[in-house]
Order: C-alpha cells, then sequence, then structure tokens
C-alpha cells in the first residue's frame, strides 16, 4: 500500500542489510506513468483509480529524493509490499529537495481528490495517512491509522478469500502502525494488531496478468492451468509463493525494458500489481503507457514490451522464453476490454488484444492466479526518531 518506492542501496554496512535478499533490479516508469496519469485523470476527472495511482506515482518519486530525479529505476527485497524500503525524509527535513517537495505535495492532491470521490475507500485514506506521516505530523498519522485499523478489521474480519492483488487492509495499516506506537503503553493494542494480521495472512488470494494465446481458436481453457503450481513472485512481494499457472499454448505479456528477458515478479507482468500500482485489471496498466492516448499502444509504446512463453513450466524465465512482441509480428496492442461472462471467474479481456503484421488479431485474457497464503504483514522495528520524537 504504501507509496514507497527508493533505491535501495545494498552497502555491506548497512544495517538493514539482513531485512534484503536476493535483490534484483527492476524498472518501472515513474515519469512516464505520471505523465500519461495525469492525462487520463484530465480525460476522466471522476476516475478514482487513475488519481489514485497517480498519487502512488508521485509518492514513488517522492521517495526518491534526487533532484533531478532518477527514474525509472527501483529494487524490491523479500519482503511484502507494506514494508518500507528504507527510511523516508520527512518533508521538515532541510535536507529534502525541491523535486521531492513538489511530488510530496502533488501527491496529497492528487489522494485528497480521490477520497472526494470516494470518501469510504480506505486504500485511499491509508495513502494519505502515510503522507501524513512523511509531512512530520506523527501524532495525527496514529490517529488516521487507527481509526482506518478499525474500520478495515470491521470489514475484512468476515471473509474467505482475499480480493484481486492479495492485500489486507488490515494487514497493511498494521504494519504502518505498529513502529508508531509505544512498545509498553501500546502492548495490548499492538498484539490486537498483530492478531488480526496474522488472520487475514492465513486467507486464500487472486492476482491477475494479462496472457496472449499462441494459436488462433484457443480459449482460456486451453490456457489456464488451475492445477499447477508454480513458485514465482507473482503478486510482487518478493516471497517465491506457489500459485497456478498458464500452459505452453499461452505466453505472459510482460515489461522487459532491458530486453535482458530477466522477469522477476509479478510487478513485470501486466495485471492489477503492475509497477507497484493498484490497477483493475491488466489493461489499465497498458492504458497508462498510451503516450498519444489514441487507445492503442503502437510504434515506441511497445519498446520493452514482450512475451515470456515459459515452456517448460517452472515459473523461471529461462534463456530464449522471453522475446520481445516484435518478434511474434505482433505491431498494436488493444487495451479496450469487456467481461468474459462465461468465464468463472469473470475476467477482463480483449477481444482484439494484440494485431499482427498481417492485420490479423487475436484475442487477450487478463487471467487469475490463486495462492493458498495471503498477504503476510511484517512489522519493521521503530526508527530512532520515532522512538524519541
Amino acid at each position: 500500500m504504501r507509496l514507497l518506492l527508493l533505491v535501495v542501496f545494498l552497502a555491506a554496512t548497512s544495517p538493514a542489510l539482513g531485512r534484503w535478499v536476493g535483490v534484483e533490479e527492476e524498472r518501472i516508469p515513474v515519469a512516464r506513468l505520471i505523465e500519461n496519469l495525469e492525462k487520463i485523470a484530465k480525460d476522466d476527472p471522476t476516475s478514482v483509480e487513475a488519481l489514485l495511482n497517480l498519487g502512488r506515482a508521485h509518492g514513488m518519486a517522492y521517495a526518491q529524493k534526487s533532484d533531478p530525479l532518477t527514474v525509472p529505476k527501483a529494487y524490491h527485497g523479500i519482503q511484502p509490499p507494506a514494508v518500507p524500503f528504507g527510511t523516508v525524509t520527512t518533508a521538515a527535513d532541510s535536507t529534502l529537495s525541491s523535486a521531492s517537495r513538489a511530488h510530496l505535495e502533488a501527491a496529497l492532491k492528487a489522494y485528497k481528490q480521490a477520497l472526494d470521490l470516494d470518501k469510504d475507500n480506505l486504500v485511499i485514506q491509508i495513502g494519505l495517512a502515510w503522507l501524513t506521516e512523511q509531512a512530520g505530523r506523527k501524532d495525527d498519522a496514529v490517529k488516521q491509522y487507527r481509526t482506518i485499523a478499525t474500520d478495515a478489521w470491521e470489514k475484512e474480519k468476515s471473509l474467505t478469500m482475499v480480493g484481486l492483488g492479495g492485500r489486507t487492509l488490515t494487514g497493511e495499516v498494521a504494519s504502518y502502525l505498529v513502529p508508531l506506537l509505544d512498545a509498553e503503553k501500546d502492548k495490548r493494542e499492538i498484539e490486537t494488531l498483530k492478531d488480526h494480521a496474522a488472520t487475514m495472512g492465513k486467507l486464500p488470494y487472486p492476482v491477475t496478468p494479462i496472457a496472449v494465446p499462441l494459436a488462433d481458436g484457443l480459449t482460456t481453457t486451453d490456457l489456464e492451468a488451475p492445477d499447477a503450481r508454480v513458485t514465482f513472485d507473482v503478486d510482487g512481494s518478493g516471497l517465491g509463493r506457489e500459485w497456478s499457472w498458464i500452459t505452453p499454448k499461452a505466453a505472459w505479456l510482460v515489461s522487459d525494458p532491458k530486453l535482458d528477458g530477466k522477469i522477476n515478479s509479478g510487478r513485470q507482468l501486466f495485471g492489477n500489481v503492475t509497477f507497484w500500482m493498484f490497477w483493475n485489471n491488466g489493461y489499465a496498466p497498458l492504458a497508462a503507457l498510451d503516450d498519444d492516448r489514441d487507445g492503442i499502444l503502437t510504434g515506441k509504446e511497445l519498446a520493452g514490451l514482450a512475451l515470456w512463453r515459459d515452456a517448460n513450466g517452472n515459473g523461471v524465465a529461462d534463456p530464449g522464453e522471453v522475446k520481445p512482441v516484435s518478434a511474434y509480428g505482433i505491431v498494436a496492442i488493444s487495451y479496450k476490454w469487456q467481461t468474459l461472462n462465461n468465464n468463472p471467474d469473470k475476467i477482463a479481456f480483449s477481444p482484439n488484444g494484440v494485431v499482427f503484421k498481417d492485420g490479423k488479431t487475436r484475442p487477450s485474457f487478463d487471467l487469475v492466479l490463486k495462492a493458498q497464503l495471503g498477504f503476510q504483514a511484517t512489522f519493521r522495528a521503530p526508527t530512532a526518531s520515532e522512538n524519541n520524537p
């Protein structure tokens, strides 16, 4: 949930080194996303999704604290998304760059606009609480987190499955609030928060990525392998859980900006966790790459997009499995979608998802992958400033 995406420097002297294992570089086009999400929000001022992700993208840029911004570049660790990637400099810190301050203000503006449209949206409320914390207003942030924690538990305590993305608000807000509380004075509250988070962490949950059939006439029945158990970081948490998968008759649509064939997590697939944002389905992040807003990705907009055919079904992007979309003769990708009503999961699909050189088209499907373990909240230790405000 956090609006947090830092470049993590793995120095041998870093006290946080033990928290980060097997870190791989990924690229998230923050600047491009901000530009295009601003266009989407301008075209549709009522789009909560666009405003939420615009605020999140500005939050990512803010967290990098560089002027000019050194984007796109990011690292991830083995912890779930709720865990911070280091300590963010608050707005009160004199070392904060002008660019970072501007992004913090833009993030606040976007989140407030989103909340005006959807006042009961706890996702937005958590984002605003985090921004309040970054602004140096710890007491206000704690108050907001506490209210959200109560509301989230009431909303989620009866769940039997987590929604798309695998994140429960109960677990996420607990992981932000606990480090700000007093270990002795708030001991009972901390225990309750952790118990609630643990309960949510046991629930099964789904994530979506877009798959492209590799032959004409194939349906989702041909593409899905629901009984498969593949270890891959589908949800972008950094944790290798077992997931359902696809058959060799389909390929994942992926972001491979370096053209090195390395696919490390679901943030590089096109689904509801792409680029560490929060999308309704995999077609929304594709829309955020449509620079000229003509409704379809063509030409330079296709740069860095590839298909990953996991031929041996091992969940590893082996040499030769990831190829640019051009290698398949694809010249355009559509993000116009509709609901596939005859699918048990009522998935999103694009009837003309990919267009080939000869003018033929083939559908794409935003498949639902399922894991057996839910979001496991992790609780960081308070920083010195939090212990001594």
